[in-house]
């Protein structure tokens, strides 16, 4: 049962307020989209498979093609062969070599069928979405048919090349005692005579061919989706293609008007066409028979012989081929297998559902207005910061894809037509292809909303790819982030999850941001190169570490992530390291030279503490930071600064021109924040020269506080 949320409309500039209340059908925003991922190889197996299909059911016909095409004056010189007739050649072949001389090819024929069907229907689509970036988007019907036809005759004939060699060993094999026992003997035999070039012998009839078959049946086709769209608002999926494919088997644009009853038109369309494709089809045969011919020696041999006569042989084969009755169980068996095989492997679960207008409760009528209405409505219900469902932000991101589709003509029109949009196509219907759902949000309702803290609910913040590229990744000099991806179903991401937030606060103690992410957000997981979840990673110095590299994969313990942070931290790079306390009397003495304050923290640690790691990170310009471990002080002569410190913990001294330091910090005032005020208020030397434009600012602001 659905439930009603009921919430005040409002107008697109915000101002005036209908008074009207809308009730907003939860189940449709509920919906779970199914996501259609790797759209191309899916359409190269499901075509591939039914061409296979198709293959078995008409590989008999196939072989009376073939042995038809062949019984010409050029090819043989047997009487009986050239009378005989498609009737009287299946008997022939009945009575002489069986049965099984029906299916004398079986094996090429089905992997003809995975790469021909594979490649022609699958290339089309991707073919079709770079012509129209070519192109310019045109309203006008003659250049949306011209593009069509140019896409299919494209995959068509690079089906054609890509199949050849394999349809060259299925008609040897099917050829009058073929001396061949496997496709593998055709192989080799004709690499032996005539290389490997010999294998793409007869590709030009054949590919000039697949391209007209091709540009009718993939034309026809998006046709039969438009059709089986406006009849039956069927979204991209399973039903939508097996109909449309349907369609065109029993159309395939020749026989449109099939669909009239107008017999007599259909007998005149199933004539032209099998009376234009079989010269090209016999030309090609004879050209794989023959094997060493080119089209215009053969044709012309043929054409001297036999008359232009010779180039229609096997036409009866070819139009029973065309006969609506075949055609139409034909398609039926081979639909139908691939259903169930869909079914069964459940690659039908794949398919793209994702129906913008049921995202935003509306018909398909809807107008700019209210659709405008019911995204203002969604958005603030659904918006993370005020609701604290858990997938709340999974909705919302929906919302904003559904109302970018919707709220743009062309691609408004590119779903009603066909189903998906010009940038799902090639690669999958997927919301995170989209525009960052913040943006659009903002457009309608400013930047009220702070989108990078922590909500009322206590939620804790979620970064995107908006707040990655303008916040993160920029200000990574001078302070580092760690990231914790997730998803909202992940088992084993919860114990790493709970352990990275009681990491937060530590981290944020000594300056170092934190911030989660969903991996589903396919654009930010792109830009961090996360491939899974959990993932945990540190931005810092504009790049990205990752956790898994630093062989701790699945092995999240506070030790190992506290090591992975610091080793992300390039600290030998900016921070010196002093070896003596002379040394550090050589540092403090070179002011002059670097024009640069001296911070320097004793410690008996063998790395420096973070909370001053940070600051020095910060302020790297104008403080140079050092590091003198307290064992030194005990075991060496040292200045009389050095008596006052402690051994056992931490001290941070800064110096100017003077040997002895103008501030201490020690005990349980070594904080990051106090670390960072001292550096703040002490950037410039007594007496600093002027180096640069960010020195002279300093100096001003210093002098007119």
């Amino acid at each position: 049962m659905a439930v009603a949320i009921d919430v005040q409309s409002e107008s697109l500039n915000g101002d005036n307020k209908t008074g009207k209340h809308s009730r907003i059908s939860q189940l449709s925003i509920n919906k779970k989209p199914h996501i259609r991922e790797h759209p191309m190889m899916k359409e190269f197996v499901t075509s591939g498979l039914s061409v296979s299909v198709a293959n078995i059911v008409t590989l008999p016909i196939d072989v009376l093609k073939v042995r038809l095409q062949l019984a010409n004056a050029a090819m043989t010189t047997s009487k009986s062969c050239m009378k005989a007739g498609f009737i009287e050649t299946t008997r022939l072949v009945y009575h002489k070599e069986g049965i099984r001389a029906f299916y004398s090819g079986l094996m090429p024929a089905i992997v003809r069928g995975l790469f021909y069907g594979g490649v022609r229907l699958g290339a089309y689509g991707p073919i079709k979405n770079m012509l129209k970036h070519l192109i310019a988007e045109d309203r006008n019907a003659a250049t949306k048919i011209f593009r069509d036809i140019t896409a299919a005759c494209l995959s068509g004939s690079t089906a054609a090349i890509v199949s050849n060699p394999v349809d060259l060993c299925k008609t040897k094999l099917q050829t009058k005692n073929s001396k061949y026992t496997s496709s593998f003997h055709v192989i080799r035999d004709v690499i032996q005579q005539y290389g490997i070039k010999g294998l793409w012998v007869g590709t030009v009839p054949a590919a000039f061919r697949t391209a007209a078959l091709t540009a009718t049946q993939c034309v026809t086709y998006d046709h039969a989706k438009r059709f089986w769209i406006q009849i039956t608002g069927w979204g991209e999926g399973i039903k939508l293609h097996l109909g449309a494919s349907l369609i065109t088997g029993l159309v395939n644009k020749r026989d449109f008007c099939c669909f009239t009853n107008n017999d007599m038109s259909c007998l005149n369309n199933r004539l032209v066409t099998t009376t234009v494709t079989a010269p090209l089809d016999t030309i090609k045969t004879n050209m794989y028979a023959a094997g060493g011919y080119g089209v215009t020696e053969l044709t012309n041999k043929i054409v001297n012989k036999e008359g232009f006569r010779g180039l229609l042989r096997g036409w009866s084969a070819a139009y029973v081929r065309l006969d609506r009755l075949f055609l139409f169980f034909m398609h039926l068996t081979k639909y139908i297998f691939i259903y169930f095989l869909l079914y069964l492997s459940n690659l039908s679960a794949k398919t793209n559902d994702f129906n913008p207008y049921e995202v935003l409760g509306l018909t398909r009528t809807a107008s700019d207005k209210e659709i405008r209405l019911a995204y203002k409505r969604l958005a603030r219900y659904w918006h993370p910061d005020k609701n604290s469902e858990p997938n709340a932000h999974e909705q919302f991101t929906k919302i904003n894809a559904a109302y970018e589709i919707l709220s743009d003509s062309i691609k408004r029109q590119n779903y009603d037509d066909y189903g998906t949009t010009s940038q799902d196509n090639q690669r999958g219907f997927n919301t995170n292809h989209f525009r960052d759902s913040y943006d659009i949000f903002r457009e309608h309702f400013g930047s009220d909303f702070n989108f990078f803290q922590e909500s009322p609910s206590g939620a804790k913040k979620i970064i995107h790819l908006r707040e990655f590229l303008n916040n993160i990744l920029p200000n990574s000099d001078k302070k580092p982030y760690v990231l914790f991806g997730s998803t909202n179903f992940c088992l084993h991401c919860r114990e790493p999850l709970r352990l990275f937030r009681s990491l937060e606060k530590q981290f944020n103690d000594v300056g170092i941001g934190t911030a989660e992410f969903n991996t589903k957000d396919q654009r930010l997981s792109n830009e961090l190169g996360i491939l899974n979840a959990p993932s945990l990673c540190v931005i810092s110095q504009r790049r990205v570490y990752h956790f898994n590299d630093h062989g701790k994969f699945n092995q999240y313990t506070e030790t190992n992530i506290k090591e992975f942070v610091r080793k992300s931290i390039p600290i030998q790079r900016y921070i010196k390291t002093l070896r003596t306390p002379d040394d550090l009397l050589s540092l403090i003495s070179s002011y002059n030279e670097t024009n640069r304050i001296h911070a320097i923290l004793i410690t008996k640690q063998k790395a420096p503490t973070l909370k001053f790691v940070i600051p020095c990170l910060q302020h790297l310009s104008r403080i140079q930071c050092a590091v003198l471990n307290s064992s030194m002080i005990m075991t060496s002569e040292i200045p009389s600064f050095l008596k006052q410190v402690s051994t056992i913990t931490d001290t941070v001294l800064l110096f100017k021109e003077d040997k002895n330091p103008i501030a201490v910090i020690k005990d349980n005032d070594l904080t990051f924040v106090n670390i960072q005020k001292l550096f703040e208020s002490n950037q410039l030397l007594h007496l600093p020269t002027i180096t640069s434009s960010n020195v002279f600012n300093l100096v001003c602001q210093t002098n007119s506080a």
